[in-house]
């Protein structure tokens, strides 16, 4: 059948790059056909073919790209590849003989590999030698995503381990090519993932330009899908911006924020993501100057609560769009309820614009499809109701005749 082909055709040219990648491309074709076509690739020694493939070929454009896509495909399917990859991977390792004095100590050699995934390794070392090639690093950050759940979650050990070489790798790719789609699609994608693990997130706000980098990716992709991946991303290292960033930058992330939100106004990822981005700016402003730098920090959060608020109608739409959503809700209720607390006459404006009606219909609407509400969600809407009815005549009647 075409599967026996195609990895026929691997065995027999294994020195063939073109043939590898062509086979590789065959194969993201087939798996593509059916679960049962998946199986059989796998069954026949399929992932092992793709392996070899890329250790063999590093200096291969064409192939590393087409391995990388096969290897995603692979990882997609089923938890099980990932294991296989990850961990057969070194059953597949091409034994050479060294000199005793080539030989590394064991140390060195996780260093060198970075860790207990060879593969990983493979990867971020075509990363580095093809580092102008935009479609191979696409490729490359979409094989390492949907591998990061058999990784992520592994010990880096305390010099860092493959942290050391991946998160250098992908946000050089990032840097290097601003305007490529795929690239900062997946390689956001990746950091925020990897991001979920403290010591991976420790490690990336660590790095470097990290905060720049994702500003300007931000500021460069508004494309459908880039969007929902750079808001996800840049949520990992708002702390960097928030305790460190330039007056400037804060705001322009606001801004950038807010107008990604009225452009994805359907995705719930964005909405809860932004929402999370813009209260985490403002709240955390003073928390970490010293006492001579206060009054400008204090300036600081008033500009972002006045940026913030010219925005309400944006925050209101998200929570109205999607009611249904925790995050959304959550995020929401926390910045209508800071705004409401600290600026008197936006506190009467929500009012007027019926931000009372939506929290409380909101929060009825959810308990009453899924009995019962997050106590997080339950929290925010309710010192959003409280900082709503301060010293707000009008703002109180609302509240007892509709609560």
């Amino acid at each position: 059948d075409g599967v026996l082909l195609v990895l026929g055709a691997m065995l027999c040219h294994k020195d063939d790059a073109r043939v590898q990648a062509n086979a590789c491309s065959a194969l993201c074709e087939l798996m593509l056909a059916s679960d049962a076509a998946m199986r059989h690739i796998v069954s026949a020694g399929g992932i092992a073919l793709v392996l070899q493939s890329m250790q063999s070929h590093q200096n291969s454009e064409g192939c590393v790209t087409e391995a990388c896509l096969a290897l995603e495909g692979f990882a997609l399917a089923d938890d099980k590849n990932v294991r296989t990859i990850l961990g057969n991977d070194k059953r597949n390792v091409q034994v050479i003989d060294v000199s005793e004095e080539e030989v590394e100590t064991d140390e060195e050699a996780e260093v060198a590999s970075g860790g207990d995934a060879p593969v990983v390794a493979q990867i971020l070392a075509a990363m580095a030698t093809h580092s102008l090639c935009a479609p191979l690093l696409a490729a490359a950050c979409r094989s390492l995503l949907a591998l990061s759940p058999g990784f992520a979650a592994q010990p880096l050990g305390p010099r860092g381990g493959m942290a050391n070489t991946l998160l250098p790798a992908v946000l050089g790719a990032l840097s290097r090519h601003q305007s490529h789609a795929g690239i900062h699609q997946y390689g956001c994608l990746l950091l925020s993932e990897l991001g979920r693990e403290a010591p991976w997130r420790e490690r990336l706000l660590a790095e470097p330009d990290c905060a720049s980098t994702m500003v300007a990716s931000l500021k460069t992709h508004q494309g459908a899908h880039n969007l929902e991946a750079v808001m996800k991303a840049l949520r990992r290292v708002i702390p960097l911006i928030s305790h460190g960033g330039e007056e400037s930058v804060k705001t322009e992330v606001v801004e950038l924020t807010f107008r990604a939100m009225r452009l994805r106004g359907e995705s719930r990822v964005l909405q809860a993501a932004a929402c999370s981005n813009i209260w985490q700016l403002i709240e955390e402003e003073v928390e970490h100057y010293e006492e001579p730098t206060e009054s400008s920090a204090a300036r600081q959060r008033a500009r972002l609560l006045e940026l913030a608020a010219d925005n309400s109608d944006t925050v209101l739409a998200a929570v109205r769009a999607h009611n249904d959503s925790p995050p959304v809700l959550e995020n929401g209720f926390r910045i209508l309820g800071l705004l409401a607390e600290e600026m008197e006459h936006v506190r009467a404006e929500l009012g007027a614009d019926g931000v009372v009606s939506v929290v409380l219909g909101a929060i009825l609407e959810y308990q009453s499809k899924h009995r019962g509400i997050p106590m997080g969600t339950l929290l925010s809407a309710c010192e959003c109701l409280g900082a709503l009815g301060k010293r707000t005549s009008a703002n109180q009647r609302a509240l007892l005749e509709e609560g």
